[in-house]
């Protein structure tokens, strides 16, 4: 039992020390969490932030750990997959970005479930 206990913590203490932003995790069927099939449209901001829709009401921030540069490829299309059913937190979808000649693959760092003010407030171009 002492050493789960001590796993837990030192996988904690990993997450804290490389700064990963995580988002709660919530049980399926709650308002955190969501399917990526409900994910219609994406606006990428930069090479780290893309923004998503879910419907006509609910856009997410999809924060990326790291730039992804592929995403300033033109044409280039998203493919953002489950790992495990529902997303209830960054670790559980995967971004890739397919272009013509390649496929590259973006750590999800953080999803924000943005409010419809923030949405709002966000330039046409970015508005999902």
């Amino acid at each position: 039992m002492k050493r789960l206990i001590i796993g837990a913590m030192s996988a904690a203490a990993l997450v804290g020390a490389f700064g990963l932003e995580t988002t709660a995790t919530a049980a399926p069927g709650s308002s955190s969490c969501f399917y990526t099939q409900q994910l219609t449209t994406f606006r990428p901001d930069g090479l780290r932030t893309i923004y998503a829709s879910a419907g006509r009401d609910t856009t997410y921030r999809i924060d990326l750990a790291t730039d992804c540069n592929a995403l300033a490829d033109t044409g280039a299309q998203l493919e953002v997959s489950p790992v495990n059913g529902a997303v209830c937190s960054p670790r559980g979808m995967d971004v890739a970005v397919v272009s013509d000649s390649s496929r590259a693959s973006c750590v999800v760092q953080a999803i924000t479930r943005l409010s419809p003010e923030e949405t709002a407030a966000l330039p046409a171009r970015l508005r999902p």
